[in-house]
């Protein structure tokens, strides 16, 4: 078995030809020869000096290599999976903090709307699990409880979300679809998520896809940076050999914006079926569409967007 694994940035890859182990979270089924060692991904890790994405309409054209998508909001639904983890979490907080009101501060800390009852760009929406939790201890010791008292509350109610669970996964299109057309096409695909590995693992595995996906960076991976950090995109791009100018990242929030555009990647495509609208994304996304069925013409360089 051929394994390479990086201190820095926690991503396994291994031969698919050969048996699965314990413990390998995907397959990498492109290690290129450019990859030598496991010391190389420690000692080298990628430059942020890489030449501006493509803008000449000839270089823009031409296929993609290599696709980074966002995960919730981007390939399966945000709101179906965390507004009712928002309202659990909030009521918990509440009740052991025993503070009137409290929900509706926690409401708006995450981005939280209870009219709508959907979540908007922000904290829950673009933060780490572990951002959330630091976020929310500081806002109970700003009502006045002390720091044990706020780390045990935090520690009991802000649990991770349950973002494998069937009744709470709804797909925005058929992902066995897409990437299999990506795939055939011989385009690369990576996730990167602030959601957990044991979730986003499930999550592909429910939806048949696992071993369509060459990479998978999620926000409980050690070494790995929130979004809109442009690291986990050029490690991605380098443990893949895919240079940055051939590589689309597709997200729904301006974190996943943000991400593309500091790695300089060659276009970032903002999808609007997640939390940010069309005003929101327009800024940094190179494209707009209104969810990833409509991607491939922009990874083949033929959209006109």
């Amino acid at each position: 078995m051929s394994r390479l694994f990086s201190r820095r940035f926690a991503c396994v890859l291994f031969n698919p030809q050969t048996s699965s182990t314990p413990g390998v979270t995907i397959s990498c089924r492109f290690i290129t020869t450019s990859i030598k060692s496991n010391q190389e991904l420690i000692n080298s890790p990628p430059e942020i000096s890489y030449q501006p994405f493509y803008s000449q309409k000839t270089q823009r054209d031409k296929k993609a290599s290599l696709v980074i998508f966002d995960k919730d909001g981007t390939l399966i639904c945000f709101h179906s999976m965390w507004v009712p983890w928002t309202l659990q979490t909030a009521r918990k907080i509440e009740e052991l903090a025993k503070i009137g009101s409290l929900s509706e501060k926690v409401y708006r800390l995450l981005g939280y709307c209870p009219i709508e009852m959907k979540v908007r760009p922000g904290l829950l929406a673009e933060g780490t699990m572990l951002q959330i939790r630091e976020e929310i201890t500081k806002l109970l010791i700003e009502q006045g409880l002390r720091k044990d008292q706020a780390q045990e509350i935090v520690s009991t109610s802000v649990l991770d979300c349950p973002t494998h669970s069937r009744k709470s996964l709804k797909p925005i299109h058929d992902l066995r679809e897409l990437f299999s057309a990506l795939k055939s096409h011989n385009v690369k695909i990576a996730i990167c998520t602030a959601d957990n590995r044991v979730g986003t693992m499930a999550m592909l595995r429910e939806f048949g896809v696992e071993s369509l996906v060459d990479v998978v960076v999620c926000g409980d991976d050690y070494g790995a940076q929130p979004k809109p950090n442009p690291y986990n995109a050029l490690m991605i791009c380098k443990v893949l050999g895919i240079a940055p100018e051939d590589t689309l990242m597709v997200g729904d929030t301006l974190a996943d914006m943000g991400m593309g555009r500091s790695a300089k990647l060659r276009g970032t495509v903002g999808v609007l079926s997640g939390v940010a609208g069309k005003e929101e994304l327009k800024p940094l996304a190179d494209h707009l569409v209104s969810h990833v069925g409509e991607l491939m013409p922009i990874v083949l360089g033929s959209s006109t967007c």
